[in-house]
């Protein structure tokens, strides 16, 4: 039996007047999933998700997506 995909967005926005300088996302993998995707270059560090989005301006906003499958038992 094939293990379905978990996707989920991500949206970051600038709320500020200054730009936002080099915005991070970093979104703890729940248990019972692994990472497999994302709509961006992404790492996983300790556990976490990691996209650098870089510069925000001001109202700015960026979405990501996030695909994740359940291990094996889950």
């Amino acid at each position: 039996q094939a293990l379905r995909l978990v996707r989920y967005q991500i949206t970051v926005r600038n709320t500020s007047s200054r730009r936002a300088n080099a915005v991070v996302i970093r979104d703890r993998v729940p248990g019972g999933l692994v990472f497999v995707r994302a709509s961006r270059a992404a790492t996983v560090r300790n556990g976490a998700v990691v996209v650098r989005l870089g510069n925000l301006a001001p109202g700015a906003s960026r979405t990501i997506s996030v695909w994740m499958r359940a291990t094996a038992g889950v």
